[in-house]
C-alpha cells in the first residue's frame, strides 16, 4: 500500500498546477459550461453544444452546480480521471501479477504526461484509458465479457479506445466468444440514450467522433507525420489511413497465431497503443498517454534494461510532444517522433523474437519446474 507521505507530496504537487488555465479552457470548456449553467444540467442536452462525446459532458453537468470557479471544476474532472487511472493500473497490475501493483500507481501520478494532462491541462483521458486497462485486467483473466464492457465504458469517452480494439478483438476471437464485440457499440447506444431523450438529435450523437475525424486538423502527435508537416507537406494524408489499416490487419494475423499469455498480451497492448497512433494522421501530442502508462507496467513487469529503454522513449517522446505544444516549437516533437520510432521498432523486435519474461514469472516457472524433483528425494 502506497504511504501516507506519497499521497501527501502528489495531492500538493497537484495543488499547485490547479490555477493553470489551458489554452482551450476558453474555446470549448468555458463555453460549455457556460451553456449547462444557462439552460441546466439536464435541458442543456436538448441540442449539440460540444464535440465531446455525452459522458464526459453529462460528468461536466455534474460539477456544474458546485460553488467553485470554473477552471477548478474542469480540473476537478481531471483529477477524478486520474485517479480511476490510477486504480485502473493497481488493478490491471494485479491482474498481470506484477510485483508492487499500487506502487506503479504511485508511479503513474508522478509521470510528467500525466501531471501536465491531469493537474496542469485539465485533460480528460484518463477517464478512457483507465477503462481499457480494466480491459486489459480482464482479458488476462480470460474474462471477455467484463472485457468487452469495459472496452465500450472506453469507447463511449473517447474513440482513441479504438488504438486497442484490434487486441481485442483477437482475445475475442481466441476465446470462441464472438458475442462479446457487440457490447462496445451496445453500451455507446446506452451512453447518448439520456442525451437523445433530452432532445439532443440521435443522427449528431452517432456522428459525433465522425466530426472529429473530419476536421481540418493535421496533427502534432509524435508520429511519422510529425517531419513532414514541419516541413510544410500538404499532400494526402489517405496513405496514413491505409497504412494503419493493413498494420491493423497484419497486426491481428499476427498475434490470432500466438497465445496470449499475460507478457505477450501487455507486450501486444503496448504495441496497439504506439503502432496505430505512430501511423495515423490528426493525432494530438496527448494520444500516447495510453502508451506512457503501459510502458511503466511494462518495466515494473520485466525489470530489465530493454523494458527501461522503452519506457524512456516513450516518455521522452510523450513529453517533447506536449512541451512543444504548449510553446510552440516543431523542433521538439520531431525529436519526439524519432524517440517513439525506437520505441517501437525496439518493441517490435522483442515481440517478434518471442519477448521476454518478466524476473518474478521466470523464477516461479523455475521453481514449479524443481518441486517434482524435490518431492521424489524426500
Amino acid at each position: 500500500m502506497p504511504r501516507a507521505w506519497h499521497i501527501v507530496l502528489i495531492a500538493a504537487l497537484y495543488a499547485l498546477l490547479i490555477p493553470i488555465e489551458a489554452p482551450d479552457f476558453a474555446v470549448y470548456f468555458y463555453p460549455w459550461l457556460d451553456h449547462i449553467q444557462t439552460a441546466g444540467p439536464i435541458s442543456a442536452f436538448s441540442e449539440p453544444f460540444a464535440n465531446y462525446s455525452p459522458p464526459y459532458l453529462y460528468l461536466l453537468a455534474g460539477v456544474s452546480a458546485l460553488p467553485v470557479s470554473q477552471l477548478v471544476m474542469i480540473k476537478l474532472l481531471a483529477l477524478v480521471a486520474l485517479v480511476w487511472l490510477a486504480y485502473a493500473v493497481q488493478r490491471l497490475c494485479i491482474g498481470l501479477r506484477v510485483d508492487h501493483p499500487w506502487a506503479a500507481a504511485m508511479f503513474v501520478l508522478c509521470l510528467p504526461t500525466a501531471i501536465l494532462n491531469g493537474p496542469a491541462l485539465g485533460q480528460c483521458d484518463g477517464f478512457w484509458i483507465a477503462p481499457c486497462l480494466l480491459a486489459l485486467a480482464s482479458a488476462a483473466e480470460k474474462r471477455t465479457g467484463w472485457m468487452a464492457a469495459w472496452a465500450g465504458i472506453a469507447f463511449a469517452f473517447k474513440p482513441q479506445a479504438l488504438l486497442l480494439f484490434p487486441l481485442f478483438a483477437v482475445a475475442a476471437i481466441q476465446q470462441k466468444e464472438w458475442r462479446a464485440l457487440l457490447l462496445p457499440p451496445l453500451i455507446y447506444l446506452l451512453a447518448i440514450t439520456p442525451a437523445a431523450l433530452a432532445g439532443w438529435p440521435l443522427s449528431d450523437l452517432l456522428l459525433v467522433y465522425g466530426r472529429q475525424a473530419g476536421s481540418d486538423f493535421l496533427g502534432n502527435a509524435p508520429n511519422i507525420w510529425a517531419i513532414p508537416l514541419s516541413l510544410g507537406y500538404s499532400g494526402s494524408l489517405l496513405i496514413g489511413y491505409v497504412a494503419a489499416a493493413l498494420a491493423a490487419v497484419a497486426y491481428i494475423l499476427f498475434f490470432h497465431r500466438r497465445e496470449l499469455d499475460r507478457d505477450m498480451l501487455l507486450s501486444a497492448a503496448l504495441m496497439a497503443s504506439l503502432l496505430f497512433p505512430f501511423l495515423l494522421p490528426r493525432m494530438h501530442e496527448r494520444y500516447f498517454f495510453l502508451a506512457d502508462v503501459l510502458a511503466l507496467i511494462l518495466l515494473y513487469r520485466r525489470q530489465d534494461p530493454h523494458s527501461f529503454a522503452i519506457f524512456a522513449l516513450v516518455q521522452v517522446g510523450s513529453l517533447l510532444s506536449i512541451l512543444g505544444y504548449l510553446w510552440p516549437a516543431p523542433l521538439a516533437n520531431n525529436v519526439g517522433s524519432v524517440a517513439m520510432a525506437g520505441a517501437l521498432l525496439m518493441l517490435i523486435v522483442s515481440v517478434a523474437g518471442g519477448g521476454a519474461k518478466s524476473p518474478p514469472e521466470a523464477k516461479s516457472e523455475t521453481l514449479a519446474a524443481r518441486r517434482p524433483v524435490e518431492t521424489a528425494g524426500q
